[in-house]
């Protein structure tokens, strides 16, 4: 049977660098979720008179326009099916107003980063009130 200090309820071993709370693992879906809800909502709006429809944050990766050939934006034009932005000093070709895997892969990447950079800040303050408390 232990005794001493083994006995004590509520002792732990120090956290290894590559454990996380629980609080971090919550925090981390919620921002994940709301990040996906950015890029799953569809937004809409009127250019010209021309109905166009598009999802994804920070950068649309999916657009779809009823326009003709012209342009929607500036920056930007429709051809027949095609349609090319300009965001961030990026053009992004979405073809028969559809996908743009260029803006999918941006889009993740920002997220990855959004979500981590948030669960090392959340880690950090929960470490060192841990530090504190003992």
């Amino acid at each position: 049977m232990p005794q001493g200090k083994d006995c004590v309820r509520g002792s732990t071993a120090p956290r290894r660098w590559f454990q996380f709370h629980l609080l971090t693992g919550v925090v981390m879906m919620v921002a994940a979720s709301g990040f996906l809800g950015l890029n799953a909502a569809l937004r809409g709006s009127e250019i010209g008179g021309w109905k166009c429809e598009f999802a994804g944050w920070p950068v649309p990766n999916w657009f779809k326009t009823d326009a003709p050939s012209l342009p929607l934006l500036p920056g930007s034009f429709n051809y027949e099916h095609d349609s090319y932005i300009t965001a961030y000093g990026i053009e992004f070709l979405y073809v028969n107003n559809g996908w743009n895997w260029k803006a999918v892969a941006l889009n993740l990447g920002v997220g990855l980063i959004l979500v981590s950079s948030l669960s090392v800040l959340c880690e950090y303050i929960l470490r060192r009130r841990e530090r504190a408390a003992s």
